[in-house]
């Protein structure tokens, strides 16, 4: 830590909830967060106001998500605009937060998640950016099977030349050579 730079006196985390399923996950993270730093505790939503984009079922697992987060101890929040990443780091700014917890959701795409996380790292520079996974991301390969590490003709071929070794040394053992021949 260098002398010149601030020392914060309390940490301040925000999660930011969407209408994912995963998100309730995200959510949970953040929770664990507060605790462990014994910090204060946001949650914010951008309503990016797209109509006809957003089906009843988003509708009702943002308000899931929204009711978990406050029953985790978040002040709730609800921003308007289009710009997610530009709302987000005004509320962060005039909130005194000092890390933000987004999710990186299959829903969402990759690109979309790192595009708001790049953007908040540009526009909040002094703020930490934590992103949850979602660890049942399709976009992974399946887990390869793992081969067996020595396969049968292999190990046939050691034994062959183990076997050739040793009665080139029980030869020379009869012929009654000395370790230094």
């Amino acid at each position: 830590m260098a002398l010149d730079e601030p020392v914060r006196q309390h940490e301040h985390i925000l999660v930011c909830v969407s209408p994912s399923p995963f998100c309730q996950k995200v959510i949970k993270t953040a929770s664990q967060l507060v605790e462990m730093y014994s910090a204060d505790f946001s949650a914010i939503c951008v309503d990016a106001a797209r109509p006809g984009r957003e089906t009843e079922q988003d509708r009702r697992q943002g308000e899931e998500n929204a009711q978990y987060a406050q029953q985790l101890g978040a002040q709730f929040h609800v921003a308007c605009g289009g710009d997610i990443a530009a709302r987000i780091a005004e509320f962060a700014r005039v909130s005194g937060v000092t890390k933000i917890v987004i999710g990186r959701s299959a829903e969402q795409g990759r690109h979309f998640r790192r595009d708001i996380a790049q953007r908040l790292s540009r526009l909040l520079p002094g703020t930490e950016i934590v992103i949850v996974p979602n660890a049942a991301r399709p976009n992974f390969p399946a887990p390869v099977e793992p081969r067996p590490a020595l396969a049968l003709s292999s190990a046939a071929q050691a034994a062959g030349i183990l076997l050739a070794a040793t009665l080139v040394c029980w030869a020379f053992y009869a012929l009654h050579f000395t370790d230094a021949s």
